[in-house]
């Protein structure tokens, strides 16, 4: 269901205060956004079993998915009304495994020209993640 488009940031601290939920990707996963101000983002993802791979390990397209939300959260905390944005390319460097953990993924869009930005994350070095929107 589409909700009329107002200032993002308004709209996403809304949703940090539990007036508005969260979006279904961010039930569906289980992350939660934890704070956010213009441009920047911090979203609190609980890695479990549901979560893992073949080998016991997270799923590199589940962090993949919190990466993308926490970065497009960052993003759109800075949109107007109307304004909207899609990822064009995300990239993701994997540091180490991850089992069973709380993963804070803290973002901060840089380098704005025209319509892209990078918006970088590091969620306790488990991975890097570079985005262009």
């Amino acid at each position: 269901m589409k909700r009329p488009m107002s200032r993002m940031l308004d709209y996403l601290h809304t949703m940090l205060r539990g007036e508005t939920p969260h979006p279904p990707v961010a039930m569906l996963i289980g992350f939660r956004l934890v704070s956010i101000e213009s441009g920047q983002a911090t979203v609190e993802f609980e890695a479990g079993e549901r979560h893992t791979n073949p080998m016991g390990m997270l799923h590199g397209g589940v962090l993949c998915d919190v990466a993308d939300a926490a970065m497009g959260m960052a993003y759109a905390s800075t949109l107007d009304e109307g304004e909207t944005f899609t990822t064009l390319e995300l990239k993701i460097n994997f540091l180490r495994p991850v089992q069973n953990a709380r993963l804070p993924a803290a973002v901060k869009t840089t380098a704005t020209a025209r319509r892209s930005t990078l918006a970088l994350r590091k969620p306790r070095m488990t991975s890097f993640t570079a985005c262009v929107v």
